[in-house]
């Protein structure tokens, strides 16, 4: 049983979504149009190739837009990732109207190192805030008003989320507080509701999104005019001469005030193809056939052709999520994992009790089974608040399948 979209994976079984998902071949197709069909640069050029580029950027942004809910009072702005796209924004805000800086204990490297790097520049008092059992963040320590709060919506962990997002955003900006959030666990996977949560960025990165290595952010428009540029150059300027520069000024343009320089124009066009894909996978057009022979999937097939039916790519990943939750947990039962999950998630997190992490994934990988292992970029969360050591990642996408399972479940079983 092999997908359409993923036909190259032949006999692998690749469970490190969470790190960087597959790329369908359409998504590869698309990026590869861009060098054979219109290889230049965007905004620079008034030949075809050049006018075709703004054409299909203009379109990949309103696309993204359209996939968080939002309108044209935010901006949509590429760059490198999600780390390097927080730092820029960090750089360019005017800490003068920053009171505190507020995160939460279960963040990812990416947003817990840039946040404490802030505090400690400007001398803010870092705030880190507890999450409840429902990952909802406890607002009532957040304290001082006018501060900046930055959370990640789902963890890389335990694929948990902050389901009431919407209250926990709005009741922040009411305070007064700046809002960043880290969107890049969600929005592949996880129906959370941006679009009636006031932030003030959400940053994504494409490559968890079945596209190609790229960053972006969906950025109020208010809040680029009210950064403390300092980074300037290329395309950010509306003129210039050897006394300063003028930044670009015009509404629908101000995303490139933050796009310095070139852009990897190749990787836009995939991800444009990437939202197109997500939007419209349909089960039934990736399997020729959908079967269940493996003993150890038997118990819940029904429930996975029932959910899959549809199509739609959050109802197949959960029921995937169903199938790895609930056999892990008879795993645990049996008292050879511990499970960091609570309930079935997409990304699920344990450790082997008579096994390294490590080495379990070393064995793993020669059986073509790629899974994570370590401290997943959350040092401070495992080492203090689990008191763990390495874990063992298993993060599902839409090129898994059930037959992929009940490999890992069955190698997982001989080897624990």
């Amino acid at each position: 049983m092999s997908t359409k979209s993923f036909e190259y994976l032949e006999e692998n079984c690749y469970f490190d979504t969470a790190c960087q998902s597959l790329r369908p071949k359409s998504v590869i197709e698309a990026e590869l149009s861009y060098y054979t069909s219109s290889n230049s640069c965007a905004g620079r050029g008034n030949y075809p190739w050049a006018k075709k580029v703004d054409a299909k950027i203009d379109q990949v942004r309103r696309q993204i837009l359209d996939f968080v809910g939002k309108g044209d009072d935010y901006s949509v702005v590429f760059g490198q990732n999600t780390t390097m796209n927080i730092n820029l924004i960090l750089h360019n805000l005017n800490p003068e109207n920053i009171s505190q800086v507020v995160t939460s204990e279960k963040e990812h490297n990416s947003v817990l190192l840039p946040a404490m790097s802030f505090a400690r520049r400007f001398g803010k008092k870092l705030n880190i805030i507890e999450r409840d059992e429902l990952e909802t963040p406890n607002l009532n320590q957040m304290g001082r008003k006018g501060g900046l709060l930055m959370l990640q919506t789902t963890s890389n962990l335990d694929g948990s989320s902050i389901v009431n997002l919407p209250e926990v955003v709005n009741f922040a900006k009411k305070m007064g507080n700046l809002v960043m959030l880290d969107g890049t666990q969600s929005l592949a996977h996880h129906n959370l509701n941006f679009c009636d949560s006031d932030f003030d960025v959400l940053f994504g990165s494409a490559h968890k999104m079945y596209g190609p290595s790229l960053g972006f952010m969906v950025i109020k428009k208010d809040l680029i005019l009210n950064l403390e540029q300092t980074w300037v150059g290329g395309g950010s300027v509306q003129s210039a001469s050897f006394e300063g520069w003028e930044l670009i000024k015009i509404k629908e343009e101000l995303h490139s005030r933050l796009e310095l320089g070139l852009q990897d124009y190749a990787a836009i066009f995939g991800f444009g193809e990437s939202l197109n894909w997500l939007n419209n996978y349909k089960v039934k057009n990736e399997y020729d056939k959908v079967s269940y022979q493996a003993p150890i999937v038997d118990k819940i097939s029904k429930s996975l052709i029932h959910h899959g039916s549809n199509g739609e790519a959050i109802d197949y990943i959960n029921s995937l999520s169903e199938l790895l939750f609930y056999n892990l947990g008879k795993m645990q039962n049996n008292g050879i994992i511990k499970l960091l999950n609570q309930k079935p998630s997409p990304t699920v997190s344990f450790v082997a009790k008579n096994i390294s992490s490590y080495e379990l994934t070393q064995k793993l990988g020669l059986k073509n089974i790629m899974c994570r292992s370590g401290f997943m970029c959350s040092h401070p969360y495992i080492r203090e608040n689990l008191q763990s050591g390495p874990l063992v990642r298993v993060s599902l996408g839409l090129n898994n399948t059930p037959k992929d399972i009940a490999k890992l479940l069955i190698n997982l079983e001989e080897l624990l």
